[in-house]
């Protein structure tokens, strides 16, 4: 007979099958819905985390088998790779209770779970499809890409645009980058797997502050800070791109690997330009529905790279008079 829901009494007694439900439904959204995937993929492990924590373990697994059944029939390399980050990540919860670290230290660790879970995901992919089954993938993207404009969603666009050579350059450009992004998926990757941890770890302590765990809280947004030093990875990157331009060294390699730390890390500064921002906000009071339509307008008018380069000032000239 199994003791482990006597480890720790629970304020409250959450609802196993609830629990699995909305397990359930976090699965949905990150496979299904394109911008709230990362959201959705971080609330994963919540519900499982709160039982692992309460004390009860066996209900835990029981969620988590619930929860990823319908993945299970669709795909087992799928369904193994997001049982390991759940119970992964549920169980880290319970040991990082117990050695207080620090948020960023948590964070980390998180993104270690996720990122094992990423690697399992591609290994089984191999295992079962065979080695090929990348350059299969990859060959197919290609092949669909190159015929954009016979698709019929596409074509009916096109049929829209009356100028002359319009939607063929418009084919031509989107190509282009869709061709690209394949180099880039390293970088996208890594970003969206650090998000995530981070706003797993945010969702998970307040959550778990209902349930008596004393898990230490991120600092507020608005007082997020960097290390100077970081800001050597947007250097590296930019050299990367440079050297092709005054070398005799083959620039694909170096282009490629520049453009994926920009990504990386300029994601990391674009984060700190937004709590810079939102720190002027506070300031200044501005109600939330114009923080909401400034972001938006930023966002949208392709002005993402003043919030970067307002995270890199904010490094050096301490625009919020951080303590550091």
């Amino acid at each position: 007979m199994s003791f482990d829901n006597l480890n720790k009494p629970a304020v409250k007694r959450p609802n196993l099958f609830l629990l699995a439900l909305l397990t359930f439904l976090a699965t949905g959204v990150s496979l299904m819905v394109p911008l709230a995937g990362v959201v959705g993929g971080a609330l994963i492990p919540v519900p499982a985390t709160i039982l692992v924590v309460t004390g009860r373990k066996r209900d835990a697994a029981i969620c988590a088998g619930l929860g990823l059944l319908p993945v299970l029939f669709l795909n087992y390399a799928m369904f193994a790779a997001l049982a390991v980050f759940l119970l992964g990540t549920a169980f880290l919860y319970y040991w990082l209770e117990q050695k207080k670290l620090i948020p960023l230290k948590s964070v980390l660790l998180i993104f270690s779970v996720l990122a094992v879970s990423l690697l399992l995901y591609l290994g089984l992919l191999m295992a079962i499809n065979g080695s090929g089954v990348w350059a299969q993938y990859l060959a197919n993207y290609r092949d669909y890409v190159s015929n954009l404009a016979n698709d019929p969603a596409i074509g009916s666009y096109g049929r829209l645009i009356t100028a002359d050579g319009q939607f063929e350059l418009v084919i031509s450009q989107t190509q282009r980058l869709l061709l690209f992004i394949p180099k880039i998926a390293a970088g996208i990757i890594l970003a969206a797997t650090f998000f995530t941890a981070i706003v797993n770890y945010a969702i998970s302590g307040a959550v778990l502050s209902k349930y008596g765990t004393n898990l230490k809280r991120l600092p507020p947004f608005v007082s997020w800070d960097l290390p100077w030093n970081m800001v050597w990875g947007l250097i590296a990157g930019i050299l990367f791109l440079l050297i092709p331009s005054f070398t005799s060294l083959n620039s694909d390699w170096l282009y490629i690997l520049g453009t994926n730390l920009l990504i990386v890390f300029g994601f990391v500064y674009l984060v700190l330009g937004i709590s810079v921002l939102w720190g002027i906000f506070e300031k200044y009071r501005v109600r939330m529905l114009w923080r909401v339509i400034v972001l938006v307008l930023l966002v949208f008018s392709g002005f993402l790279f003043l919030l970067l380069l307002l995270g890199l000032t904010d490094v050096w000239v301490n625009i919020r008079k951080l303590k550091r």
